[in-house]
């Protein structure tokens, strides 16, 4: 394609002619396209020729159910997404610049000692900012990914999420084996810990797709060993002390919660913190669209108080 070709289509597509990509990559059904943008159904027919003429392609292929955007279709639907998201930024910044920063933020947060120090930064960015709400929800990765969340704060986890989302890590979390109090008989036992013994247990683990779950999965299979045939999953620190008060596991949690649990009496530590779980707090948000002003101011402030926080602050909470 010549340049001139570039900037002519460039100049002819319009504003409507992106909206009507996003919403047709979401549907991939013309009818039902049509029925979103509340336009009549010849009206849509009229927009699909018009960028189809500009692009000097088709956008569809295939009939009925097993219609899909051919690749020019795809490939402008990424980019109306991006635009429209970028003109939707910018006047949430005009606004903002204008009135001053407003809206609602979305933040998953999972891991307890995470909340107990994004709370704090809460608060204190809400006193400067009144007219900015926030949601603190169950949310991670594959929540930032699909924009369930705006923001996230959790551990980076596995790098195939590198590229999708964006990472800013600032403390070390550190975990280790706990086992129910009483213990199982072989966790009483004196030297170096026989994974091969400890699996035939009930444990409580994370979910599968959970960074703390992957690196116990990849621990185990380096070690030519098969996962615990008796688990209970959870999904949060509360459930899982409730599970270990109740009956007798193993499990894996963060030092932290693991001294928790122990000055309460409800599990022991059986291991030292094991290098292979290793891993960072960090505040993630999407990789590929602009984030609004409201989720970027957020994001620079929980940024800039966790750098400028005095280390042993830090690792203090992990």
């Amino acid at each position: 394609m010549t340049p001139s070709s570039a900037q002519q289509i460039a100049h002819r597509l319009k504003l409507r002619h992106l909206r009507f990509m996003k919403v047709l990559s979401e549907t991939i059904n013309l009818s039902d396209t049509a029925a979103q943008l509340n336009v009549s159904y010849p009206a849509i027919i009229k927009t699909r020729q018009e960028i189809e003429a500009v692009l000097g392609s088709r956008l569809l292929v295939g009939r009925g159910g097993s219609t899909e955007l051919t690749d020019i279709g795809r490939s402008l639907a990424r980019y109306s997404c991006q635009i429209l998201d970028a003109m939707d930024c910018l006047g949430e910044d005009v606004i903002a610049q204008r009135d001053g920063l407003q809206g609602h933020v979305v933040i998953g947060v999972r891991l307890q000692h995470g909340l107990r120090w994004l709370a704090p930064a809460l608060v204190a960015f809400m006193e400067r900012q009144p007219q900015v709400s926030v949601s603190l929800v169950d949310g991670l990765h594959e929540d930032v990914a699909r924009d369930a969340v705006d923001l996230a704060l959790g551990r980076m986890g596995p790098p195939k999420w590198l590229g999708t989302l964006n990472f800013e890590a600032f403390m070390p979390i550190r975990s280790v084996v706990v086992s129910s109090n009483p213990a199982p008989p072989v966790c009483h036992t004196e030297g170096e810990i026989d994974w091969s013994e400890l699996l035939d247990h009930h444990w409580c683990l994370p979910p599968d797709g959970t960074p703390l779950r992957e690196r116990f999965n990849d621990l185990i299979r380096e070690k030519k060993l098969s996962l615990p045939k008796r688990l209970t999953t959870f999904n949060d620190m509360t459930t899982h002390a409730e599970l270990h008060r109740a009956g007798s596991f193993l499990g894996i949690c963060t030092d932290m919660s693991a001294l928790e649990m122990e000055r309460e009496g409800i599990v022991r530590i059986i291991t030292p913190p094991i290098v292979a779980l290793d891993d960072q707090l960090a505040i993630m948000w999407h990789a590929t669209r602009p984030l609004r002003p409201v989720t970027r101011t957020l994001k620079e402030f929980l940024l800039h108080r966790a750098r400028a926080a005095p280390a042993i602050e830090r690792t203090a909470s992990s």
